[in-house]
């Protein structure tokens, strides 16, 4: 057990990269112009709660996750699962059928073309 306190820390290799959340309530409640506080208040939680959402942490009651949604005025739950700024593309996006989804990809390629010939055909 002794060789354990004698092994150096191995190094980060990442040291300017924080590690990534998978929520976007902090920038959820921005949007909505909400801090931290008024969520506790509305959802009744403590603010250390909150806190630990904006710091990363994913709310573990499925209730919590549901009315975070509907305070924050998202879609659905999957909402707080990506970038507010990207939520009018998944609305657009929605029910669209695969040949519509094809020609809006083809239309956004050709109006913006991409510098690097790999990447302007999809890697092709």
């Amino acid at each position: 057990m002794m060789y354990l306190l004698c092994m150096p820390q191995p190094p980060r290799i990442h040291t300017n990269k924080s590690s990534r959340r998978v929520h976007y309530i902090a920038e959820w409640a921005e949007k909505r112009g909400m801090r931290q506080s008024d969520i506790a208040r509305d959802l009744e939680v403590e603010r250390s709660t909150v806190k630990r959402w904006f710091d990363g942490a994913v709310p573990t009651k499925q209730d919590h996750l549901e009315r975070l949604s509907e305070l924050l005025g998202t879609d659905d739950i999957s909402a707080l699962f990506r970038h507010p700024d990207d939520d009018w593309i998944a609305r657009f996006l929605r029910d669209r059928s695969e040949d519509e989804l094809d020609r809006i990809i083809q239309t956004l390629k050709a109006a913006f073309p991409r510098d690097d010939p790999k990447t302007a055909n999809g890697g092709k």
